[in-house]
This record gives C-alpha cells, structure tokens and sequence, in this order.
C-alpha cells in the first residue's frame, strides 16, 4: 500500500464515501495540504488529514475509508496513513497531535496511540509524534 497526497482530483471519490457513510460532503478549503490517500494498487482505500497549527501540536481528522474495501484492507491502510500523518507533523514540527474519531477499525491502534478515552461510539487519541 501507498499513501499518496491528496489532489482536488480526489474529491469526487471521497465525496462518494461521504455520502455513503453519513450523507457528508467534503469540500476543498475543509481539506488540509497535509491530507493523504492511501492506495492498494489503483484502489483508494482510506482518507487521513492532519491539522498543523500555529502550537506544538496537531489534530488529525477527516478519516473515511472507501466501503467497498474489506476491513484487512482499512486495517492495512490505516497503518499507512498514520506514517505519513505522522512524518508530515515531525516534518513540520509537531510535537503532540490529537484526534477523536468514530471509525471502528481504529480500536485495534487504541494500544499504541494512547488512546485515552472511549465514549459511546468514539475514541479519543492522543500522543507524542
């Protein structure tokens, strides 16, 4: 798998996924220059963007996944797009990041992301970069 980065290209892909999961619709100003793709082979798999900020940390959001891939394939993905999350926040700096999201797949990383709170349908991460 590869993460790639975003391009307004995508858009439309991404859009699709929205609209399957929770009727949500993207749009280009809502999505960072750190927001990366992640490809097995030609099929997208999983959307990740990380926040930079004018502090020492970051927030990492707008994770979707395509809903025609299986869950090993969003599993695998998920480990890419964390890397390439990862490497641009040291890239630029970051010294903690946070994110908060809904995505299921994400429990198994609960171990080394520090998760530090589980609510009713979410999880909260945080932790050094």
């Amino acid at each position: 798998m590869l993460a790639k980065r975003f391009r307004p290209e995508d858009l439309e892909v991404i859009n699709k996924w929205g609209e399957h999961y929770c009727k949500a619709h993207f749009s280009l100003d809502a999505i960072p220059k750190n927001t990366f793709l992640v490809y097995d082979g030609e099929m997208p798999v999983v959307l990740g963007s990380v926040f930079i900020t004018d502090s020492c940390f970051c927030y990492m959001d707008n994770v979707i996944s395509n809903p025609e891939c299986t869950a090993g394939q969003k599993q695998e993905a998920l480990t890419v797009m964390f890397s390439a999350l990862m490497n641009a926040a040291k890239i630029a700096g970051m010294k903690w990041w946070t994110a908060c999201t809904n995505v299921k797949e994400m429990e198994s990383f609960s171990s080394q992301l520090k998760v530090t709170r589980r609510g009713e349908g979410f999880y909260w991460f945080a932790g050094d970069v």
